[in-house]
């Protein structure tokens, strides 16, 4: 009786969305640092647009596709000055976050107008003060240097991204080289490998949307496993309120059974004991002992059937609501990643 009256049909399952990195299950959370060269010849076109313009186009549709509880942040590098000599100092000296913080469409597209080519390339800098840019309390960061060109300034990308990856935050350091040059190339590859991440060539916009394709898939991976992970929680849940509304309904019936067998010995017992006397109450017990043992175990078939079909009906509620968010945000990465 107590753990019928105190039963809780209710199969409610909490997992943290994808954090596209996955945790997507188990589902970690994970700060997305975006860096944009801002050198001059970030200017120059490539196709129809700038390189910029191209970077710009394709770093928005990236973060539009980030987990709810994910983390984005946007530095622009080399942005100060120009790219004279009388300017590499401060150029060089110069990186600033225009952006950190959960994803807003239109906060972030204003953050992107603010970023321009004009000056040097100090990569070094731009990937010691992402630190800044990474909250604390995150399982993951993973780093995108966008550039069109080595390191200019004399920093040491390759020990500072080294460096980035040894902290205790788990990060990956990789880097999209557009349209760079085969020393340039080697230059970069060294500075992904050092963090653990890798080197990527683009050469065209559409190179570089493949690219981010690529990174689609992953988000669309880690949705699919959280997916997963939710209907199996919602199922097992599910299949354990079943179980104890079953086997507790089980037991009643059994012990309200026994209960009424006992009864019915005892009002025998009685009856043949004073069997000489008619009026004996004894005679009058034995619908009264039926009626009441029935009672009970009707009560215990109906509650625990209800209870039984409630937490179906809430486990199976729930399994779908994983499955249609799920499929829905796969389907989201899947469209993205096919424009």
């Amino acid at each position: 009786m107590e753990i019928f009256l105190n039963f809780d049909s209710t199969v409610d399952v909490d997992i943290e969305r994808p954090d596209e990195t996955i945790d997507r299950p188990t589902i970690k959370t994970a700060h997305y640092a975006i860096l944009i060269d801002a050198s001059g010849s970030m200017k120059n076109m490539n196709g129809n647009k700038t390189r910029m313009d191209a970077a710009k186009e394709a770093v928005l549709e990236f973060a539009e596709q980030i987990p709810e509880n994910a983390t984005i942040s946007l530095r622009v590098y080399g942005h100060l000055g120009s790219g004279s000599n009388a300017d590499k100092n401060l150029s060089c000296s110069s990186t600033e976050s225009f952006y950190n913080g959960q994803f807003e469409q239109s906060s972030f597209q204003e953050a992107l107008k603010k970023v321009d080519g004009n000056g040097w390339t100090p990569i070094a800098l731009a990937l010691q003060s992402v630190k800044e840019d990474i909250p604390e309390n995150v399982d993951e960061a993973i780093v995108y240097v966008v550039s069109d060109g080595i390191e200019t300034c004399g920093g040491d990308p390759v020990s500072a991204a080294k460096e980035l990856v040894d902290a205790d935050i788990e990060t990956v350091v990789n880097i999209i080289g557009f349209d760079v040059d085969n020393e340039g190339q080697k230059l970069l590859k060294e500075v992904a490998t050092a963090g653990n991440g890798e080197f990527t060539y683009v050469d065209s916009e559409q190179d570089l949307k493949k690219y981010m394709r690529k990174q689609y898939e992953e988000l669309q991976k880690a949705w699919y496993e959280w997916k997963e992970v939710g209907k199996k929680q919602a199922y097992e849940l599910k299949e354990e309120k079943k179980r104890l509304a079953y086997e507790t309904k089980e037991s009643m019936k059994k012990k309200s059974y026994q209960e009424k067998e006992r009864m019915k010995k005892a009002q025998q017992y009685l009856r043949d004991k004073y069997s000489d006397d008619s009026s004996h109450a004894s005679r009058r017990l034995f619908s009264l002992v039926v009626n009441y043992g029935n009672e009970k175990w009707r009560y215990a078939v109906n509650v625990g059937n209800d209870l039984w079909r409630e937490s179906v009906r809430s486990g199976n509620e729930e399994w779908r609501n994983y499955v249609n968010e799920g499929n829905e945000k796969i389907n989201e990465m899947r469209e993205k990643k096919n424009q």
